[in-house]
């Protein structure tokens, strides 16, 4: 680290946000998350950007090297209002870092005329960085005389560094390139240099520690984005005029536009090309080495399995209790098993003759199967966080078929109608992670298809269909009402046409694209704020040729719409669909489904389960799966049908490939997947 500020032991530099720049970046960058334990340690995940809120205009950044070492940029002002920064390499402490020679420098010269061996170096004093939580932390500190506790927050997110739910934030992929966020240097510039940090939004933010024509300390911060195997910053910003210590002012902090600034990097060297617009700067080049890495992520970055991540273990749903022992047909086969609560608790839908159905219900304390007899009318099941059971019941009454949502309560003897929902045509098409809000289609007053919402508060609500749209259907919708998601077909088309729609706060519905503008298809579950979606296919017309056609995709309110890809040796269709989303945790950091592959000896496809966080990626859970006790390839279809809203259960669904016993028929399988977080 010496080389960076000459030959010290300093790792660094410091620098400040200017205030107008400050609230830019606070738009661009995601913030993180809360802390995960009750004692917190310091942990790589605290490499960021750190401010406090009333002093916009100054602030830290901090690099995590190790378990045991930091470095902090300190940038702040002097008592003349120029700029300063002051750095040192603290020792980690449990929830503290201490610095104790916190070193400022001078004597550079900017561009051509600077000299390694004209920089000074001065220890003006100390301080500790305190941290309560990931987003939160106390800086404490004794210099030039003047002393202070700031309490400090977090203003950045980096990219892979940590202190981000286990699964990873929906839309903020990880890049390979993650693991450049450190610090950079010219071997012939040592004294100078660069501090780079990938956020976790997709931005760069880069401050590049220099000197004046003086020899005094100057920096430029700017965010930047990867264009084309580079990263460009198009405008670095300087600035000037607060006070150091207690006479600080945000409102003295002038910025101004120094120039752009183009990096060229691979893991451990680069180049910078600098162009400015003030005078006594002018254009330039460097070839860089890296002087520091950050403690994680890794260069080039690597994905984690869901193995390093989790623990497994599978539990099986036996249901030869209540199945036909006939020795012509076993109706076990008809058993779909189809939502599952955060205890386990899984319910299943049992097909009888005639097209109607019972519903199963399985205790996994017990491993007990209760029948709830009925005259179901689809497959369509759901258990609510209160144990509730929904399901929609067909009846007739006097020679006409009427459908009725209904509702059993925990330890009720009799299922009920929803109140409000009794027009005979309604059926009941998604239930909301907390269970306040359904969802629905039914017929109008012209007997067209519509969509409806529902909750007990303000009981039934029409929503209206796209133009030029039909046969609308919701799937899934926001713990709030506001926002439901589905799908509907264009009117006019020979071809089966599945657009991805979203409806927001009861308004028309809007199609959800990629950023190429095509129309996205099967949008089949969100998370409990409806702000990620999941979904497969392109919708619409398809242009087959695509080559993202077939692919799943996960569509954020933050930030897009983001390709996912697809399983090595998946089948690719559209009729039936060779990718499918079923179920989403209630934060939106997993998905579950299923895709679509050839086994040896079988004339059709057969369905096999799908796991997604932003985390791993796209998971095929039969190759994570082997080995885990509880596990066999008995399986012909198998799919993973849901996922509790806390996203640590997921029900296995399908059918035995080689019956279990000799007898006549086919059986029904399911198993339950709990997944324990190995941190």
């Amino acid at each position: 680290m010496q080389a960076f500020f000459y030959r010290s032991r300093h790792s660094g530099t410091n620098s400040r946000f200017p205030v107008r720049l400050v609230l830019l970046v606070m738009l661009l960058l995601a913030l993180s998350v809360p802390a995960w334990a009750e004692e917190f340690t310091v942990s790589p995940g605290l490499s960021a950007y750190w401010y406090n809120p009333d002093r916009n205009g100054e602030g830290l950044v901090l690099e995590i090297l190790d378990e045991e070492s930091a470095v902090v940029y300190w940038f702040t002002y002097d008592e003349a209002g120029k700029q300063l920064w002051l750095l040192d390499v603290g020792a980690i402490d449990g929830d503290r870092i201490v610095f104790p020679e916190l070193t400022v420098t001078r004597g550079g010269r900017f561009g051509p005329k600077f000299d390694p061996d004209a920089i000074e170096q001065q220890v003006v004093g100390e301080a500790v960085l305190s941290f309560s939580n990931c987003d939160s932390a106390e800086w404490s500190y004794s210099v030039f005389g003047h002393g202070q506790s700031l309490a400090m927050t977090r203003l950045t997110q980096t990219m892979g560094a940590g202190c981000q739910p286990l699964n990873g934030v929906p839309g903020q992929p990880i890049s390979k390139y993650a693991g450049q966020s450190g610090s950079w240097y010219d071997l012939s510039h040592a004294g100078e240099g660069f501090v780079l940090q990938w956020l976790a939004n997709g931005k760069a933010i880069l401050i590049w520690f220099s000197y004046d024509s003086e020899g005094e300390q100057y920096w430029m911060l700017g965010t930047g984005h990867h264009e084309a195997g580079r990263i460009e910053f198009p405008m670095l910003n300087s600035t000037h005029g607060a006070r150091f210590g207690e006479g600080f002012d945000s409102e003295d902090v002038e910025q101004r536009e120094w120039g752009s600034l183009s990096l060229e990097l691979g893991c451990s060297d680069g180049q910078a090309d600098y162009q400015s617009e003030l005078p006594g700067f002018g254009s330039g080049e460097f070839d860089l080495t890296r002087l520091s890495r950050l403690a994680s992520p890794d260069c080039p970055y690597q994905a984690p399995s869901l193995s390093d991540l989790y623990e497994f273990k599978l539990q099986e749903i036996e249901f030869r209790p209540v199945a036909d022992t006939s020795t012509a047909v076993m109706r076990d086969l008809n058993i779909a098993s189809l939502d599952i609560a955060d205890d386990g608790t899984v319910v299943s839908s049992r097909g009888r003759s005639g097209g109607r159905f019972d519903v199963i219900e399985w205790s996994p304390e017990t491993g007990e199967l209760t029948v709830h007899e009925g005259d179901f009318a689809s497959t369509d099941v759901w258990v609510t966080p209160d144990k509730r059971l929904l399901a929609t019941r067909r009846r007739e009454i006097s020679d006409e078929h009427v459908l009725e949502p209904l509702w059993l309560a925990p330890g009720a003897a009799d299922w009920q109608v929803v109140p409000g929902l009794d027009s005979g045509d309604d059926i009941l098409r998604g239930v909301s992670v907390n269970g306040d809000w359904l969802a629905g289609t039914g017929r109008d007053d012209e007997d067209r298809s519509e969509v409806w919402i529902w909750s007990e508060a303000e009981g039934r609500r029409r929503l209206p269909i796209g133009e030029g749209m039909f046969a609308p259907r919701p799937y899934d919708l926001a713990d709030d009402g506001g926002r439901v998601v589905g799908q509907q077909s264009l009117v006019n088309s020979s071809v089966r046409t599945e657009v991805a729609s979203r409806w927001v706060d009861g308004g028309a519905p809007r199609v959800l694209r990629d950023s190429d503008g095509n129309v996205l298809g099967w949008a089949m579950a969100c998370s409990a704020r409806c702000d990620v979606v999941a979904g497969t296919l392109h919708g619409g017309e398809v242009d087959l040729d695509h080559p993202r056609a077939f692919e799943f995709w996960v569509w954020t309110e933050d930030n897009g719409h983001h390709y996912l890809g697809e399983i090595p040796g998946a089948v690719r269709s559209t009729i039936p669909p060779s990718n499918l989303v079923w179920d989403s945790s209630a934060d939106g950091s997993v998905f579950v489904g299923r895709y679509l592959k050839w086994l040896p000896n079988l004339t059709t496809p057969v369905s096999r389960p799908v796991l997604w966080t932003q985390a791993t990626g796209l998971v095929a859970l039969e190759e994570v799966l082997d080995g885990v006790e509880g596990w066999d390839d008995n399986w012909e279809d198998l799919t993973a049908r849901a996922v509790s809203p806390d996203g640590r259960k997921m029900l296995l669904e399908g059918e035995y490939r080689y019956e279990p016993e000799q007898t006549l028929g086919r059986y029904a399988r399911a198993q339950v997947l709990t997944l324990t977080p190995r941190r």
